[in-house]
This record gives structure tokens, C-alpha cells and sequence, in this order.
């Protein structure tokens, strides 16, 4: 690759391309070093997760008013955004 980028643009080219990819390097090194060691405010973070509760047919909208009331009691922050019953043929 340097033999190729020496005779593309010069030697002169090369050595200067060279320096601006090291230098560059090194800046963004110690900025995502930087970003890295900030601790992140967690109750700015939202966090998204699924949740699958099985249940015969006639017991569903049961299952999720139990898991409702689940979450309720352990204080859990939620929102249920769509329920969406499913058939599993086994």
C-alpha cells in the first residue's frame, strides 16, 4: 500500500497522508477515551425490552393483566405499546 500510494502521489504526498492519518488517530483515541470514562445518567437512559408470556388461548388477555400487575408491584416503570396474541402449533 505505501509502494502504491509513493507512486500515485509522490513520495512527498505519502509521508504528508501518513502523518494526517497518525495524527487523526490519535485525536480520536483520546476523544472516545474521554467519552468512555463518563458515567451515563441512567434515568436519562430508556431502555426497551420484550417480553413473551405464554398462555392457552382463553387465558391471554389474563396473562398480561397478571404481568400488568407484576410490574406494577416491583415499582417498574412500563409501558405496554402493543399486544399481539400468537398461535404456536406444537
Amino acid at each position: 500500500m505505501w509502494t502504491l500510494a509513493k507512486r500515485l502521489i509522490g513520495e512527498a504526498g505519502a509521508v504528508s497522508i501518513l502523518a494526517y492519518v497518525l495524527s487523526a488517530n490519535t485525536l480520536l483515541r483520546a476523544i472516545v477515551k474521554k467519552i468512555n470514562r463518563e458515567l451515563i445518567n441512567t434515568e436519562m437512559v430508556e431502555a426497551t425490552y420484550t417480553i413473551f408470556v405464554m398462555a392457552h388461548k382463553g387465558h391471554q388477555h389474563e396473562g398480561l393483566q397478571k404481568l400488568e400487575l407484576e410490574l406494577k408491584h416491583s415499582n417498574t416503570p412500563h409501558r405496554i405499546s402493543k399486544f399481539t396474541p400468537s398461535v404456536m402449533i406444537l
